[in-house]
């Protein structure tokens, strides 16, 4: 790394769900979102998402591919009409992310900031 290099990270932090599926009010916090050592050092982390049936597993990986889709700047499918629940004009969903950038000073150490 040369003194000009900057890394970038970015991490959800949470997700609020407001008239979403089966979804009338929730909040999914993510561990490890935080600026820590998984950061600092550059470690990988996992997630697993697991619950009974009908705990909402797959509204979240749905929340999450319409994040992607959106940043992507691709145009929502008509699919997702279905994840506003029933007897409600709308549902919103409320990403909260975190991010991090890692700058490298003259002598190659790091200097890091993050922004939520």
């Amino acid at each position: 790394m040369t003194k000009n290099d900057v890394l970038f990270y970015a991490r959800i932090k949470s997700i609020e769900f407001n008239n979403y599926r089966n979804i009338e009010n929730g909040v999914i916090d993510f561990p490890n979102s935080d600026f820590n050592e998984y950061l600092i050092d550059e470690k990988p982390s996992i997630l697993g998402i697991y619950g009974q049936n009908g705990s909402g597993k797959s509204s979240v990986i749905m929340a999450l591919g319409i994040l992607k889709d959106i940043l992507s700047g691709k145009a929502l499918s008509r699919k997702y009409e279905s994840c506003i629940k029933e007897g409600c004009e709308r549902c919103t969903l409320n990403f909260t992310i975190n991010l991090y950038s890692k700058a490298f000073n003259d002598k190659g150490n790091n200097i890091v900031s993050n922004k939520e």
